[in-house]
């Protein structure tokens, strides 16, 4: 119940900004997404959802956190959001099939180089149908999702071959949003514009030090964008201390992350 009413606070806020969070979408279709894993080949089933209309729709990949597929809490409403602006949603669930519901206890049980390859390897999914606009996918992930769409954007050589694989495809990875998810990349180049926006106050990822760090070195292609006292998670209504970590929703800091994320995505997905 409280986390319901979290959720109807948080869509009160939304509507209340003009952002209309609730927008009806087509009917969620599973799909399959086959990843190399530990020597064996294993299936990652993601939900797919369009918004009403035709297609060819271009599609946001989305990376749950660390504590499992719906978390945070505030996926569903972002998820909505995207249909508004016209975007078919994958929700990707890199942990099942793994056989883990969370790791955040222990992050490095699912690395965000191997979910990087996991959204490489969804793009290339989704670039094979024809209701999907293959040269305009994007990447959007929260917290240890987060981590995982910044290294998709960078030439870490784990994913070249990724990358080469989805443009034989014709598919093109075009934007990458960071939510809260650090950027422990430094000796790498951005490639794929990336937004990084990320709380003062986050000591799960230092304020977001090590992004900052990234973008200095990648002017060109990644804005970072801090918001004083804002706490991880500041995006999700639950606010709680978890692993000794303060996760704190910040209105604020929301409201303004949902615009900027809108912007971001309208330079590159049209």
């Amino acid at each position: 119940m409280r986390r319901y009413a979290g959720l109807m606070f948080l869509l009160s806020a939304l509507w209340a900004n003009g952002v209309g969070a609730q927008t009806v979408a087509q009917p969620v279709e599973l799909i399959s997404v086959p990843v190399d894993y530990h020597g064996r080949q294993i299936q990652l089933t993601g939900e797919l959802q369009k918004p009403i209309g035709p297609g060819p729709f271009p599609v946001v990949i989305a990376l749950h956190s660390c504590g499992g597929y719906w978390y945070p809490s505030s996926i569903p409403i972002w998820l909505s959001l995207f249909w508004q602006q016209g975007y078919a949603t994958l929700h990707l669930d890199s942990f099942s099939a793994r056989g883990y519901a969370g790791i955040c206890a222990k992050t490095d049980e699912v690395t965000t180089g191997e979910r990087a390859s996991d959204a490489l390897a969804a793009a290339y999914v989704l670039a094979g149908r024809p209701d999907i606009q293959r040269e305009h996918i994007a990447v959007i992930g929260w917290s240890h999702g987060g981590g995982s769409a910044a290294a998709v954007a960078t030439d870490r050589p784990g994913r070249r071959s990724a990358h080469e694989k989805l443009a034989s495809g014709g598919g093109k990875l075009v934007a990458s949003v960071d939510l809260y998810g650090g950027c422990d990349l430094a000796s790498y180049r951005v490639l794929v514009p990336l937004l990084v926006l990320v709380g003062s106050s986050d000591d799960w990822v230092n304020g977001g030090a090590s992004c900052l760090a990234l973008a200095k070195a990648n002017p060109a292609f990644m804005t970072v964008q801090v918001y004083p006292g804002a706490h991880h998670g500041f995006d999700d209504p639950n606010t709680h201390l978890y692993l000794s970590h303060m996760m704190s929703y910040n209105a604020a800091a929301t409201a303004d992350a949902q615009v900027r994320v809108v912007q971001f995505l309208r330079r590159f997905m049209q």
